[in-house]
């Protein structure tokens, strides 16, 4: 049974701490009957030496969804909010990578009559690598701040901080082993605060056989692989979206 990370102090949810973290917190059940009677919820199945898998158990926190619901906004838009964050794919190559997803955009765009509301921003081509601006401003809503702006890593509060004040149940899926793209060393973590989603999906992808935690940033392991990023029979990707749903 591996650990909820959401449940870990802020030094072992480092990315370069979670590893041992994930490692050390683990726990060993004798039996899958377990599975239930624990508060785990990702576990790895290894009865069958040859297919080993993971098995994920999403619990249902009564106490959390009571408070929750009385948080709720008689007024909201909608009971659930799915947030999808691709990285690392331009406007030319998600056409050629992506055509599916992006029809399925274009089917909802501009329909006034359609249930489905679709924004678009536009923007440049980037000739650098601008992960940790462009996520750190759709998460907290403001610029990457340098070192010696930031007085305050509270004052601005990430996405789930509002999901949750409005009543939400939340949920978080990264492909890596870490909880945010720029929660990685000491100085990162002085700029914000990477507050715990209610339910964390990450913990198995600290598996070495996904990503090594030698070379976390491989071009030919883990998330930053240009081959096919699969471990135990799946896609790396397919594990957060079982988790998800």
């Amino acid at each position: 049974a591996l650990p909820r990370v959401e449940n870990m102090t802020e030094e072992q949810r480092l990315d370069s701490n979670l590893y041992m973290s994930v490692f050390l917190n683990s726990v060993p059940f004798n039996d899958s009957s377990e599975i239930k009677n624990s508060d785990k919820e990702i576990f790895l199945d290894l009865r069958n030496k040859q297919r080993p898998q993971y098995i994920i158990d999403v619990k249902r926190n009564e106490t959390l969804v009571k408070e929750r619901r009385a948080m709720l906004n008689p007024d909201r838009l909608t009971d659930n909010i799915l947030v999808l964050y691709t990285d690392a794919i331009s406007r030319a190559h998600s056409k050629r990578k992506l055509s599916k997803t992006l029809k399925w955009f274009q089917e909802k765009y501009d329909k006034p009559d359609s249930d489905w509301e679709l924004f678009e921003f536009f923007r440049y081509h980037v000739v650098e690598g601008r992960t940790l601006e462009s996520m750190f401003e759709m998460i907290f809503g403001i610029p990457w701040p340098e070192d010696e702006e930031v007085k305050d890593k509270y004052a601005h509060l990430p996405l789930v901080d509002t999901f949750k004040k409005n009543g939400y149940i939340t949920g978080h899926y990264l492909d890596k082993c870490g909880v945010i793209q720029f929660h990685s060393s000491q100085n990162q973590l002085k700029k914000a605060y990477a507050e715990p989603w209610d339910h964390e999906g990450v913990a198995m992808n600290c598996d070495p056989n996904y990503q090594d935690p030698k070379s976390p940033y491989s071009i030919v392991q883990g998330p930053s692989a240009v081959f096919r990023r699969c471990f135990y029979g799946k896609d790396a990707h397919d594990y957060g979206l079982e988790y998800g749903t």
